[in-house]
């Protein structure tokens, strides 16, 4: 019965209608196959898509282009020693693209008043909020990844680089997703009138242009100062100390957030 209902509720709760699947399925599989379609569906406002790419992807692939062209911007000279260089820089890439701006920063609060209809459904609410995040992660990262891949072209990266760069992004927009995912949550907003409102949420544009800006400088010093150590000293030495300290971050983001999710309260 609830296959049924969800789709025609959430139609007249909201303007993205989710169309039943006619051939047989399971019936989680075609609840979520439904929610899926719904999710999918919020995302069909052209003025957020504008807003968001604004703030998120033009300034990133608008600097890549001008220093690749105008300035010449040739990185043929790195190769398979500086790996890990490109890796931290996918990383830094997908962090300062993946802001309060972007789809993840936005995607719980798309909802509105629909969300508190689907926490009343006999689902696991913890497990739909852990479906919309896999959905929205999922369609960064394809953004993500035409983004480094043609940045990586452009500079004339080898394959290696362009790879380690690509993996890096990867990685990038899973924790970064995560850290402004769970800031949507804390600072849910259902009845927010227009984009500017959600994505202002938390300091407004000042401050969050000083964290952008602030991202930007501490990934520039980082990814160059790895340059230098690999440039100076022994490259696996300096690479396999830097893995272990990467790993050792990317642990304690993850580890920070299972907590965080497994032990919050989600109440509306």
């Amino acid at each position: 019965m609830q296959k049924r209902l969800l789709p025609k509720i959430l139609s007249g709760a909201n303007t993205q209608e989710i169309r039943t699947v006619k051939r047989k399925h399971r019936p989680n599989q075609g609840m979520a196959r439904q929610f899926i379609r719904y999710n999918l569906g919020l995302l069909g406002n052209p003025t957020l898509l504008m807003q968001s790419i604004s703030q998120t992807i033009f300034p990133i692939g608008f600097f890549a282009i001008i220093m690749a062209f105008q300035n010449g911007l040739s990185l043929r000279g790195l190769t398979v020693r500086d790996a890990g260089v490109t890796f931290l820089a996918g990383i830094m890439i997908a962090v300062m693209t993946i802001n309060q701006a972007s789809l993840s920063g936005v995607f719980i609060s798309l909802e509105r008043q629909n969300l508190g209809f689907i926490k009343s459904l006999p689902i696991d609410f913890k497990g739909y909020l852990w479906l919309k995040f896999r959905i929205v992660t999922a369609i960064q990262a394809v953004i993500l990844l035409v983004i480094v891949v043609g940045v990586g072209v452009l500079t004339k990266l080898v394959w290696i680089d362009i790879l380690t760069l690509a993996i890096g992004a990867l990685v990038g927009n899973w924790l970064s997703s995560l850290y402004n995912f769970t800031r949507d949550w804390r600072l849910l907003d259902l009845t927010w009138t227009n984009a500017t409102q959600l994505f202002n949420r938390g300091g407004g544009n000042m401050a969050n242009g000083f964290v952008l800006l602030g991202g930007i400088i501490i990934g520039v010093l980082l990814v160059s100062g790895y340059a230098a150590l690999v440039t100076a000293y022994s490259p696996i030495v300096v690479n396999a100390v830097a893995i272990v300290l990467m790993m050792m971050a990317g642990t304690a983001v993850l580890m920070h957030y299972y907590r965080y999710w497994k032990s919050i309260k989600l109440t509306l």
